[in-house]
């Protein structure tokens, strides 16, 4: 998706590169290969970067104008949506599974129809040209995300299921 969408006049004319960290799961070792040839397919080799496993991701969040989480599967919580927001990262994702938990689209993100590389393109291209909106989107999800995701609160919660049961 990610690939379709830097295709995509609105990201092409402003030259978005995109990158992709992170590595295919065991067995699906040729996604590599068939991301990169569809790049080259689609006349974007040039502005993909595949970064493999990175243990600094704090270093990619930070060169990171927008993230894209465009699942084309529901999942049922993100990881990556949820490191994004929580980095303070204006994130654009699609809008099922737990991404709209997640992400509120105009809150703090924006959400788009699964499978759509336009609308990805499109809602990427405008928080490019909005830093303001870009940053308020970003620190709004940050603020929520730790607020809803603490440590502290989730064992809280634990604790007062298993108070609940054992009552």
């Amino acid at each position: 998706m990610l690939v379709r969408a830097l295709a995509r006049q609105p990201l092409r004319e402003r030259g978005a590169v995109g990158l992709i960290a992170g590595e295919a799961w065991p067995g699906a070792d040729q996604r590599a290969a068939r991301v990169l040839e569809l790049a080259r397919e689609l006349g974007v080799g040039d502005r993909l970067r595949l970064l493999g496993f990175r243990e600094d991701v704090e270093t990619v969040f930070g060169a990171a104008d927008v993230v894209a989480v465009p699942s084309t599967a529901p999942d049922p919580l993100p990881g990556s949506a949820v490191e994004a927001a929580a980095a303070g990262c204006a994130v654009v994702a699609s809008a099922h599974g737990g991404l709209p938990e997640i992400i509120r689209d105009g809150e703090t993100g924006r959400l788009v129809p699964p499978g759509d590389p336009a609308a990805l393109a499109q809602a990427a291209a405008e928080l490019l040209d909005d830093p303001g909106q870009r940053d308020r989107l970003g620190a709004r999800a940050r603020e929520e995300v730790r607020r809803r995701f603490a440590a502290g609160r989730l064992l809280d919660e634990i604790q007062a299921l298993y108070d609940s049961v054992t009552a």
